[in-house]
């Protein structure tokens, strides 16, 4: 269960509250600063070791492995953009119109170009990257900026003007689909925007899948490797007659009647 930002800072305002309440109790209780110390390092100690076993705990037993095959093409984009590096490209800029004014979001610094789903006639639309560390509209939010992963802007080729230096944008703002931000004024064709990121999780989910057959199938099979590499080394014959039922000779009938009698 995700906790939205409201509730997480509750919790956190909450938490330091309470510890400061329980330092000022052993304060009070022990009349010491070196004392109140102590019990600090001791309760940070108790915390390592608490977190740690509930770690081991969780992912011995409750862990289950998911994969986010958005957020995987995700990842790869930002290694492209990373890749390409900015091709000397400045900042990314809003045009604006008659009712809003042209704006300056950030510094660019990563690019990248691909075909898009979108397509007439079989030619493919085809769509710019942006990776943008933005500026920030405070000191504290360029200080925060600076330590936070920079955003994925994804333009329709048409919609923008030249890349030399500073990139403007035919657009007054943006608008956020998944982890990307997509000009407002083509956030609702779907052909470019969510069958786009439909078509590129498909297609993570059928190449990670291909990566895991191999082991499928040996599990399937319930052939392990040093039972494998022995059946390889074997003859045909060899597998013959291991498969090949015994049957009983008649010198071992005529002991069992011996015995018999």
């Amino acid at each position: 269960m995700k906790l939205d930002k409201t509730k997480k800072t509750y919790l956190i305002v909450g938490a330091i509250l309470i510890f400061l309440v329980w330092c000022l109790l052993n304060y009070i209780t022990y009349g010491s600063l070196s004392a109140v110390l102590s019990k600090i390092q001791g309760l940070i100690v108790w915390i390592i070791i608490l977190s740690a076993v509930a770690a081991v705990i969780y992912y011995l037993f409750f862990h289950r492995y998911r994969v986010d095959a958005n957020f995987e093409c995700y990842k790869r984009l930002c290694e492209e953009c990373k890749l390409n590096g900015a091709h000397e490209l400045g900042d990314l800029i809003t045009t604006g119109d008659e009712t809003h004014k042209s704006k300056i979001y950030g510094k660019i610094i990563g690019y990248s170009q691909r075909q898009n789903s979108k397509h007439e006639e079989g030619k493919y639309a085809v769509e710019h990257i942006f990776s943008v560390r933005l500026y920030g509209h405070s000191l504290l939010d360029k200080l925060i900026n600076m330590f936070t992963k920079p955003l994925l802007f994804r333009i329709p080729f048409e919609l923008v003007d030249e890349l030399t230096g500073d990139v403007y944008i035919k657009c007054n703002s943006f608008n956020k689909h998944l982890e990307y931000f997509y000009p407002n004024n083509v956030h609702r064709d779907f052909q470019f925007t969510n069958k786009n990121l439909y078509d590129e999780a498909n297609r993570f989910t059928q190449e990670n899948f291909t990566s895991y057959l191999p082991m499928l199938v040996e599990k399937a099979a319930g052939i392990e490797q040093e039972d494998e590499e022995r059946i390889r080394d074997k003859s045909g014959m060899e597998k013959y007659r291991e498969s090949k039922p015994q049957v009983a000779s008649n010198q071992d009938y005529s002991q069992v009647n011996r015995n018999a009698n």
